[in-house]
């Protein structure tokens, strides 16, 4: 017989999504490449293919251009003298044309880069460049003044370009296609060195280890060099020693502790198919997580862009411990600007957050996006459903109720009131699909509470009417109560309301198995099941006109 079923719902504890970040074009024009190094303003300032950038303690904006398009132009430092007006935008180093190279020198056209991705200044304004197609971090001296040229060199790694790993002084080390930069609070400059699956550790003299990671492929959170990476590409500072990492090939969010070197995942799923939010351990997936930055309130923002030429160009946000989609829609390519996933991008790369708020280095679109967050960061909770399968019911009958919620919640509880149930066929109050039998006839309101990242939702009580079938007739007045429960395996029975006189206990297995027994019981009992494994058991009590069904949990 084809069974009706009763669909429910709640929005109790629902934060509805409504997402009010504000994207913007804040320099460069959409999908032209420039190469217009002369002096621009900041209204009509061209990028080719900028892939990171950074402010300095003076309020200036540094740019860095990657390699990119089929002449190769970008490979080039530009600067954004005042973010705070319309001021000019200036070309610092790398070739005027923008084609790639490997020299040091002062001056545009004499210092020459190829595909520079990373960028960061020290406390006395060095700019220093993870000039990835050089295998090399660069150093530029700080800025003066737009009329005094600034000068390239080899901070370290290979003064050839040619790649390796090895751990030395300056030049004598050597990295293999280093992506991005972070410098901490003493000057050590931390590498994302991404073909070395490693992240390095620079002092301000020069000298290069091995910070974490073994140098093969892998996803192993450890110590030091027993942890494991795959490309890592961006770095971002939760704060003054937790270092995020980016491990784009692992689809994974690192962090390290920068003195114990102990490397932990916080977010995503090395197996992850596709963008799927929620969770940050069980439920998200990234696709191609690029870079990081973190906000004044530690959210942390994630860019993912185009890996291989598939488009993801999203971002995203990792709070607390929930992962949602911040900005853009998933494969989805464009220059729009707008609120949310109304927002478009293009392979976005380098994010860093200043004054209150979030810069996107906008690879494939040329520009410079500029992202306002909501003052109030809405985030959705489950919407807790269930289909019951009757509004009335008979005891001793097994009946299915399905959790109908599409999402998949962190727990869940199927809540009988009162509470004599019994769990059938291997499910338990946390199942998808429960399947109980009513022990006692009665009037009876079930509940689902959801909990996720994001919050809790529970049902409105679905009330039933049960009446009584076969031999096993319950007293509907009768209440049997168990503590503590879950047991070390001593624990107490009370029984209210019981008129039967002499009753019956025993306690089965899950394969019915009778493990305990007492033929005769009054309505308080202690009764010790510390000889007994560790698992779900049944404790039931019957009588002449009581049959009562427990589920006893033994630690």
């Amino acid at each position: 017989m084809k069974k009706s079923y009763l669909l429910l719902s709640a929005i109790v504890g629902l934060s509805i999504n409504v997402i009010a970040q504000t994207v913007s074009t804040f320099m460069g024009t959409p999908g032209i490449a420039g190469i217009n190094v002369a002096t621009s303003t900041f209204a009509n300032a061209q990028f080719a293919y900028p892939a990171n950038m950074i402010v300095d303690k003076s309020g200036k904006m540094w740019v860095i251009e990657a390699a990119g398009g089929s002449s190769s132009i970008g490979n080039r430092l530009r600067v954004l003298v005042d973010m705070t007006t319309p001021a000019s935008v200036y070309h610092r180093a790398g070739s005027a044309s923008g084609s790639g190279g490997y020299s040091n020198g002062t001056g545009i056209g004499l210092s020459l880069f190829n595909n520079p991705t990373g960028i960061v200044t020290d406390t006395l304004g060095n700019i220093y460049i993870a000039d990835a197609g050089n295998n090399a971090i660069r150093k530029v001296n700080a800025y003066v003044n737009v009329g005094t040229p600034q000068t390239a060199t080899t901070f370290a790694g290979s003064a050839t370009g040619a790649s390796g790993n090895v751990d030395n002084l300056g030049t004598a080390a050597s990295f293999n296609t280093p992506t991005d930069l972070a410098i901490d609070s003493l000057g050590n400059i931390y590498v994302a060195d991404a073909l070395n699956n490693s992240i390095r550790k620079i002092t301000p003299s020069g000298a290069v280890t091995t910070w974490a990671g073994s140098g093969s492929f892998g996803s192993a959170d450890g110590t030091g060099t027993a942890a494991t990476f795959t490309f890592p590409t961006g770095l971002g500072w939760f704060d003054n020693r937790t270092l995020l990492i980016a491990d784009q090939g692992n689809k994974l969010i690192r962090k390290m502790d920068i003195i114990t070197r102990v490397v932990t995942t916080i977010a995503g799923n090395k197996n992850a198919t596709g963008i799927a939010d929620g969770d940050a351990m069980t439920q998200a997936g990234f696709l191609a997580p690029t870079d990081i930055a973190v906000d004044n309130n530690k959210n942390i923002y994630v860019t993912e862009g185009s890996p291989n030429g598939q488009p993801v160009n999203i971002i995203r946000k990792i709070s607390g411990t929930c992962v949602s989609t911040f900005a853009g829609t998933n494969g989805v390519t464009g220059t729009t600007n707008g609120d949310g996933a109304a927002a478009k991008f293009n392979n976005p790369s380098g994010i860093i957050f200043y004054n209150g708020f979030l810069y996107v280095a906008d690879q494939g679109n040329q520009t410079i996006r500029k992202i306002t967050p909501s003052t109030t960061v809405p985030q959705p909770a489950p919407i807790a459903g269930f289909a019951s399968p009757i509004t009335s019911g008979v005891t001793n009958t097994t009946y299915t109720f399905h959790d109908s919620t599409s999402i998949v919640p962190n727990s869940r509880i199927w809540r009988f009131t009162p509470s004599t149930v019994s769990y059938m066929g291997g499910t338990d109050s946390s199942s998808k699909d429960v399947q109980i039998q009513f022990t006692a006839k009665g009037t009876y309101n079930v509940t689902l509470k959801l909990t996720n990242c994001w919050g809790v939702s529970t049902t409105p009580a679905h009330t039933i009417g049960v009446n009584n079938v076969g031999i096993n007739e319950v007293n509907a007045n009768q209440n049997l109560s168990v503590y503590p429960n879950p047991t070390k395996g001593l624990f107490e029975i009370s029984l209210t309301g019981n008129t039967d006189g002499n009753l019956h206990l025993s306690v089965m297995d899950v394969q019915g198995k009778i493990v305990y027994e007492r033929s005769s019981i009054s309505n308080k009992e202690v009764i010790d099941l510390g000889n007994v494994s560790k698992g779900i058991y049944i404790l039931k009590i019957s009588g002449k006109e009581t049959s009562i069904n427990k589920k006893i949990i033994v630690e």
